[in-house]
C-alpha cells in the first residue's frame, strides 16, 4: 500500500443517488451563508464536496442565524432571506440523513454480496488471495490492505488497487516492513477495543505514526480488526487513495461489517481446511492398516495351509502303517510307497522332489510305474485306489 505520484487516473467510485446534487446544494448553501451572514469558512468547508462535514456546517450555520434572526424586525426583506436560508439547510440535513440511510444500505448489500463470493472459496489460500480485491470492488474503497499480527507486531501482508496493479515496489515494502503496536496507536487501540476506527485527517490526528503515513501516502483512511475464534489476528484498511474523498463513519461501519464476516469466514474455512487434512490422514490410516491386515491374513492362510499339509501327511502315513500288509503295499517298492504318500498329500512333482532330494524327472518316474501297478488313469484315481484299499483293510 506504498504511495506512488505516477500513477493513471483514479477510477470514478461509483455515487449514491442523489450524491452530486447533495454536494452541490451544499456548495450553494456554505456560499449563500457565507455571503448572508458575512462568514469565513475553512478551505475544506469552502469546497462544497465534503458530505462528511454538512451537518457540523449546517448547524454552525442555523446557530448563526437564528441570533442574527432575533435581532431583526419581522417583515424585513433580510429576515426573510435569512429564514429562506434556514429552511434550506433544514431540508438539506434531512436529505443528507436520507441520503446516508440510502448509502450505508447500498453499501451493506455490497458487502454481503462480497461476502457470499468469500463463502464459496474453500481454501485459505484462495480466500485471503480475495479478500482485499472484493473489499475493493464491493465496497467502493479506492485501495485495500490485509496485514497480520504477529508478536505485538504489525506486518503488512496482501494489498489491491482499484486504479493500478500492484507493483514490485509496493510488494517489497510490504515484505521488508516491518512495525511495533506499541508505536502504531490507531492500530493498538483496535487490538485492545476489537471495533473498527477512522482516521480523518492523519496529518492532523496524534494517533498517527508519521513514516508509516508517509509510506503509505494515506490523509485519511478506515480500519478495523480481523477477529477469527475471538482472537485479533490482523487488520484490513481501506481508503480512496489517490483521490481528496475522507472516510467517515459510514466507511467505518461498512468495513467493519466485512472484517466481521470475513473473520467469520477465515475461521470456517480454515475449521474445514483441517478436517480435511485430518481425513485424508485418517483415510491413509485405514488404508494402511487395511494393507497390514490383508497381509496378516495372507500369512496366517499359508501357515493353516502348511499345517493341513502336514497333517494330511501324517494321516496318511498312518494309514499306510495300518495296512502295511496289503496287496497294494506289496505292489509297490518303499520309495514307490513314499512318492505315493506324497501325491495322497497333493504334492506336486516338483515339491516331491524338492522333499526327497531327488530331481523331478525321478519323481515322474515313480509316479509312471506307480499308476502302472495300481492300473490308474492318473493321479487321483491313484489316490482314491490306495485309500479305499487302505479304507478296506
Amino acid at each position: 500500500m506504498s504511495a506512488t505520484h505516477d500513477i493513471r487516473p483514479a477510477l470514478p467510485r461509483s455515487a449514491v443517488p442523489g450524491e452530486r446534487d447533495l454536494e452541490r446544494r451544499l456548495t450553494r448553501f456554505v456560499a449563500d451563508a457565507a455571503e448572508l451572514l458575512e462568514l469565513r469558512f475553512s478551505p475544506d468547508d469552502g469546497r462544497g464536496a465534503r458530505l462528511d462535514a454538512a451537518g457540523e456546517i449546517i448547524a454552525a450555520v442555523a446557530l448563526r442565524l437564528l441570533d442574527r434572526l432575533r435581532a431583526l424586525p419581522r417583515g424585513g426583506a433580510r429576515a426573510a432571506a435569512l429564514s429562506e436560508l434556514a429552511v434550506r439547510g433544514a431540508d438539506l440535513e434531512m436529505d443528507l440523513r436520507e441520503h446516508s440511510v440510502r448509502r450505508r444500505r447500498f453499501a451493506l448489500a455490497g458487502v454481503e454480496s462480497a461476502l457470499g463470493r468469500l463463502r464459496c472459496i474453500t481454501g485459505p489460500t484462495g480466500l485471503l488471495d480475495s479478500v482485499c480485491p472484493e473489499l475493493v470492488r464491493s465496497c467502493g474503497f479506492s485501495r485495500a490492505m490485509l496485514s497480520r499480527v504477529e508478536d505485538d507486531t504489525w506486518v503488512p501482508w496482501k494489498t489491491f488497487f482499484g486504479h493500478r496493479d500492484v507493483r514490485p515496489s509496493d510488494e517489497a515494502w510490504m515484505a521488508s516492513t516491518r512495525i511495533p503496536l506499541d508505536v502504531m496507536i490507531l492500530e493498538r487501540e483496535l487490538l485492545e477495543h476489537r471495533r473498527a476506527a477512522f482516521v480523518t485527517d492523519t496529518s492532523g490526528d496524534s494517533r498517527m505514526l508519521a513514516p508509516f503515513v508517509a509510506a503509505v501516502g494515506t490523509t485519511s483512511y478506515v480500519a478495523a480488526p480481523v477477529i477469527p475464534a475471538g482472537r485479533v489476528v490482523g487488520f484490513l484498511h481501506a481508503d480512496y487513495y489517490p483521490s481528496s474523498r475522507l472516510v467517515d463513519k459510514v466507511d467505518r461501519d461498512i468495513l467493519w461489517a466485512f472484517a466481521d464476516g470475513f473473520g467469520r469466514i477465515y475461521e470456517r474455512t480454515v475449521m474445514l481446511d483441517r478436517l480435511k487434512a485430518q481425513r485424508d490422514h485418517v483415510r491413509g490410516t485405514l488404508r494402511n492398516a487395511e494393507t497390514i491386515m490383508d497381509h496378516l491374513a495372507r500369512a496366517e492362510l499359508e501357515l493353516s495351509r502348511q499345517k493341513d499339509e502336514r497333517s494330511t501327511v501324517s494321516t496318511a502315513t498312518t494309514l499306510a502303517m495300518a495296512g502295511r500288509q496289503s496287496a497294494m503295499d506289496e505292489l509297490l517298492t518303499p520309495r514307490e510307497r513314499e512318492v505315493l504318500l506324497l501325491i495322497v498329500a497333493g504334492q506336486s512333482n516338483r515339491a516331491i522332489a524338492a522333499r526327497l532330494v531327488v530331481s523331478e524327472g525321478t519323481v515322474k518316474s515313480h509316479v509312471k510305474q506307480i499308476l502302472r501297478k495300481l492300473g490308474a488313469v492318473n493321479r487321483s484315481e491313484a489316490i482314491a485306489r490306495y485309500l479305499g484299499t487302505v479304507g478296506s483293510n
